[in-house]
Order: C-alpha cells, then structure tokens, then sequence
C-alpha cells in the first residue's frame, strides 16, 4: 500500500500487468483506515479493468480474486462473464465466482446450480445455498435444515453462514439458536 501511495503502479494478475493505480497520490497524508476505504471505493474504470483480465486470466488464485472483486462492484450483466467459471477445476474459482453471482443477482442456469448444490465441496455447496435463499429461500432453509446437524465443523460453519444470509426469513433464527445450543452441548 505504501508504494502504491508513492505512486508504483500496482500489479494484481499473474503476469505482473499493470491494471491500475488505486490509491491517489493525495492520499499520502491519510491515515491507513482511509487509504482502505480508498481502495474499497467503486471506481468507475475498475469494472472494465477486472473484465478484461478476468478474461485471459489463467492462475485460479488470480482468477478467484478477480471474480470476487467482480463480484462487489460489477453489474448483472457480468454473469455471462463470470458464469463459465462454475465449470473451473479449481472449487475456490467456482465458489467466489458463485458467491459473486449472488451479489450481482445473475442466477445461473437450473442444471448448473443442482449441481453446485450436490458439490463436495463445502463452500460450493454454502455458497449455492445462499444462492439459492435468494431465489427460493423455502427451499434453502429445507437444505439447511437437513444439514444443521452436521457433525463436520466445515459444514456447521457453512450452515450457520448461511442462516446468517437468511436471517430474515421465518425459520432461521430458531435453526441457528438449536445450532448454537448443539455446539455448546457437544
């Protein structure tokens, strides 16, 4: 952060390319909290700059980080972009490009999601769920439900993130309380 503040300009990919500069060079009197909420801001280029490298991206760490950071600042529209990664081979390319699916409210296709709701991996599985609160809440508190006795704490955590998300919706607040009891019983 400090060398982007001096002005370096900062590398996000793989390859080292220059994406851009995100921190002004008036910044270098704040303080480290607002330099954070600097970097957080949606800047008008950074959808366009996270879309082009999103789409010759190889690394999966790199290609996760930008789906997330897709995620919190693109539109609906993004979903045609991110929605191919739900086929990655790496599940934490799959889970963020799920998770920002969800934020950007682009549902993918019903054969896709049956299958990330059927993952192995858990926070495929998690993020599907919550995905799908926010298509047919009924239904994700029905997949929680025979989940929240889980004896695998990977996939309590995933179910009580999920009761989180979900807070609103008659049921959850009861599940997560038995949840909360189970785990100081155990």
């Amino acid at each position: 952060l400090a060398r982007a503040v001096a002005g370096e300009e900062v590398a996000i990919t793989s390859r080292g390319r220059i994406v851009a500069r995100l921190v002004p060079a008036a910044l270098n009197q704040q303080s480290a909290s607002a330099q954070l909420a600097a970097l957080r801001a949606k800047h008008p280029e950074l959808p366009q700059v996270l879309r082009k490298h999103l789409a010759i991206e190889k690394d999966p760490f790199v290609l996760a980080t930008l789906a997330s950071a897709l995620g919190q600042c693109g539109t609906a529209l993004d979903g045609a972009l991110l929605a191919p990664l739900l086929n990655h081979p790496d599940m934490r390319v799959v889970a963020n490009s799920l998770d920002s699916l969800r934020r950007l409210r682009a549902p993918p296709r019903a054969e896709v999601m049956v299958r990330l709701l059927e993952s192995p991996d858990n926070r495929v599985r998690t993020n599907a769920i919550a995905f799908l609160g926010v298509l047919d809440p009924d239904r994700a508190l029905e997949l929680v439900r025979a989940l929240v006795r889980a004896n695998e704490p990977a996939t309590r955590a995933g179910v009580a993130y999920v009761l989180g998300e979900l807070a609103e919706q008659d049921g959850a607040t009861e599940l997560l309380l038995d949840m909360n009891e189970r785990e100081q019983n155990m």
